[in-house]
């Protein structure tokens, strides 16, 4: 049981600060109004047997 993935909407300009924290963009940007253009950024959790 767990969390196996985390997943945010990214602002444009913060993707590079989501991509060295290992998450990576789906699909293509995106327009939250009124706050401006996203992408859909996914990291997958990869648990190890000392988190059980």
């Amino acid at each position: 049981s767990g969390c196996d993935k985390l997943w945010c909407n990214a602002r444009t300009s913060a993707v590079p600060l989501y991509d060295r924290a290992g998450f990576t963009k789906i699909g293509d940007e995106f327009e939250i109004d009124p706050i401006g253009p996203h992408f859909l950024m996914v990291r997958l959790i990869q648990h190890s047997s000392i988190d059980r």
